[in-house]
């Protein structure tokens, strides 16, 4: 077998053509790249907390609307009632208030059907917003310190919240309430989730 050499204007002609290229790399993935961050968890955080226009408080009472199985909705404190605080939630044993409840909250009614079984998710990426979910029947009024309500959850622990295993063997009507400690104001997603017992 021959093996055949390249020859010298053949080579010369490999390194000028190689030397050109480093010379005008155009390669966006090179490491000196200075293109803009395309980070889409940044972006996503930052989306999530961009300023959202309040709702009104339609009524009645305190609440800003209604959520129900399989739905959500994203809103924010800002604009909500003020009239559930530490108060209401100790009285109703949602749990140990260990800090004041003094700015605005949102309010939604939530029928759970009979024989479903609910999960009420809060997503609080902004601050440190919490979930309260109370049995409350009367479609008029909203409790206040000293109600006397049905069974009452809640979830302040620091970030997202949860309540879960909800049931009743009849419909049932309550309130999900979404509070910040120390007057905090911010966006949250709430979404509700059923499935048969």
């Amino acid at each position: 077998m021959t093996l055949i050499s390249p020859s010298p204007l053949w080579l010369s002609l490999l390194l000028a053509l190689s030397f050109a290229g480093c010379l005008f790399d155009d390669d966006d993935t090179a490491p000196d790249d200075t293109d803009a961050d395309t980070d889409t968890d940044a972006d996503t955080d930052t989306d999530e907390c961009r300023p959202l226009d309040p709702d009104p408080v339609p009524g009645p009472d305190c609440l800003s609307g209604t959520i129900a199985c399989g739905g959500s909705v994203t809103a924010t404190t800002v604009g909500g009632s003020d009239v559930l605080d530490e108060g209401f939630y100790q009285d109703a044993f949602c749990f140990i208030p260990y800090d004041a409840y003094t700015g605005a909250e949102r309010v939604y009614a939530f029928v759970l059907p009979a024989d479903q079984v609910a999960t009420i998710a809060l997503h609080s990426p902004c601050a440190d917003l919490d979930l309260v979910v109370v049995r409350w029947e009367d479609e008029k009024a909203c409790p206040r310190e000293g109600s006397i309500a049905g069974a009452c959850e809640g979830d302040a622990t620091e970030g997202d919240g949860v309540v879960d295993d909800l049931w009743s063997g009849t419909d049932a009507r309550h309130l999900v309430i979404v509070d910040g400690k120390d007057g905090v104001e911010d966006n949250f997603t709430l979404s509700v989730s059923c499935t048969g017992r």
